[in-house]
């Protein structure tokens, strides 16, 4: 158990409560679609229903995406494994082709992201795997509905993370500017 164990828990609780519910839906959409895929046995039928699938998904989720943190869409990348048993890339491989996934994985790499990360629930990933546990058991509030976001919402949530960032900005250059001030004086109080 890791040291600061509380603190990496509220973190990871907070992170998986906000990507879990989007990981629980692709589980169950990957699973609809094998059995569908199953039942059709003419190839070009395979690939129009992947087709039209991934548009679906891209049309639900790609706001809701882009408004992730880099830290959350890792968790994310982690907790598809763990539900689907697939790394993120092995599905793009899968229903789509290997060039796409490893276009997306080249991609990714330049957000800081792994898309064939594995779930590791005894040793990296031991304080996320905690905190699932607790939301299956129902130890901590879960709310497994999330609301989609199309771009103008997008667009909306990214202008109002930008004036919160601003707004940080200056409140710590005011206190470094207050502590400045403080040191000077205090110097010469001392002189």
């Amino acid at each position: 158990m890791p040291q600061d164990f509380n603190r990496q828990y509220r973190i990871a609780l907070r992170r998986v409560r906000r990507v879990y519910p989007l990981v629980l839906e692709a589980a169950r959409i990957i699973d609809s679609l094998d059995q569908e895929l199953e039942s059709i046995e003419k190839n070009r039928k395979k690939k129009k229903l992947m087709r039209k699938t991934h548009k679906a998904l891209k049309d639900d989720f790609k706001y809701l995406l882009k408004d992730l943190y880099i830290s959350e869409g890792k968790v994310l990348t982690k907790l598809i494994h763990r539900e689907t048993g697939m790394t993120v890339a092995e599905i793009i491989k899968k229903y789509k082709n290997g060039f796409q996934s490893s276009l997306y994985t080249g991609l990714a790499g330049f957000f800081d992201q792994e898309l064939d990360v594995k779930y590791k629930p005894n040793t990296d990933d031991f304080v996320l795997e905690c905190v699932v546990q607790d939301i299956l058991q129902g130890n901590v509030d879960f709310d497994p509905d999330f609301e989609k976001i199309d771009k103008e919402q997008h667009k909306i949530n990214q202008k109002e993370y930008r004036a919160q960032k601003k707004k940080t900005r200056k409140r710590l250059r005011k206190q470094k500017r207050e502590k400045r001030k403080e040191k000077r004086e205090k110097r010469k109080s001392q002189k």
